[in-house]
């Protein structure tokens, strides 16, 4: 497996690569042109990595932007509710208004045979995954385990201001 592409990891194979270059025995270390291209895919490299490091977006502007892909899932269904409303004579609305307007409210049924540990994510930002279900009680924990306290799922709700399932694991 290679090292990650730190600075100075990148420096040392540029050292490399250009100590190689200086050798008289070509056939073994390879063309001056070929010294070239691994110093230009060095560049390339680097170029690339600063166009993603340092720009994760943060937790606040993924929910935001969540937030804007369903406002816009929902402004469908309502516009498409609408046409179909519009005529003299009114058409049905479509069946896959419904059952995406249940999508995107996380409404999905049950089932008693999954025994996977659903995660959530709070109305702060905060990751939380169940812990167990006790008297048709389920409890989760933070995911960050500094703050490890179990908590039924409508206190958490209540505290922070909404608890959505975003997934499960096993």
């Amino acid at each position: 497996m290679s090292e990650p592409l730190t600075p100075e990891r990148e420096a040392e194979i540029r050292e490399w690569v250009e100590a190689m270059g200086k050798q008289k025995d070509i056939r073994y270390y390879g063309s001056w042109q070929q010294h070239g291209e691994l110093l230009g895919e060095i560049d390339r490299l680097r170029t690339e990595r600063a166009k993603y490091v340092g720009k994760e977006p943060t937790i606040a502007e993924e929910m935001e932007h969540l937030s804007r892909c369903l406002d816009a899932v929902y402004a469908l269904c309502g516009a498409t509710e609408k046409q179909a409303g519009r005529w003299e004579h009114p058409l049905p609305v479509p069946e896959w208004v419904e059952q995406v307007r249940k999508a995107a409210d996380g409404d999905r049924p049950d089932d008693p045979a999954d025994n996977r540990r659903r995660i959530y994510i709070d109305g702060k930002g905060n990751g939380w995954i169940s812990a167990c279900s006790e008297k048709g009680v389920e409890y989760v924990v933070p995911v960050e385990p500094a703050a490890a306290v179990e908590q039924a799922v409508e206190e958490v709700a209540d505290e922070t201001g909404s608890l959505r399932e975003i997934g499960r694991c096993w």
